[in-house]
């Protein structure tokens, strides 16, 4: 079954990694990751897990339509420090299953969409006061 998740890895260091992150890490056929990740956190992998740099949103939607189960680590919170929200917003505008994994004991989120968004927040980032 295919699935996505969209784990914050916290600081970086393994082991402030929640159970939850390792665990959606441990899952994955595949994980992606940005750049400067300890590379004791993706050890977290399973045996014969792909392991990569992430490049883009389309990659991770084509991943997941062909039943792959994808780990997308994000330093901190994915929604915070992370391209999460962009990512988010394609994955269920191409109606893909993900599952947010926030860093911080009994973190939850619930995501939110609107005309808002992150695409507003981006185009009008650049107009100052």
């Amino acid at each position: 079954m295919s699935r996505v998740y969209l784990v914050g890895i916290g600081p970086g260091s393994p082991g402030l990694v929640t159970i939850k992150a390792a665990e959606a890490i441990r899952q994955a056929d595949i994980v992606r990751h940005p750049p400067e990740v300890e590379p004791a956190i993706l050890g977290m992998a399973r045996p014969g897990a792909v392991i990569g740099p992430y490049r883009e949103a389309e990659e991770i939607i084509q991943l997941a339509k062909h039943d792959h189960r994808v780990a997308v680590l994000f330093h901190g919170d994915p929604f915070a420090l992370g391209f999460g929200a962009s990512l988010a917003l394609r994955l269920r505008q191409e109606e893909v299953e993900f599952e947010v994994g926030l860093p911080g004991e009994g973190a939850e989120t619930e995501l939110y969409f609107s005309d808002l968004g992150h695409e507003y927040v981006s185009i009008n980032a650049d107009y100052t006061t």
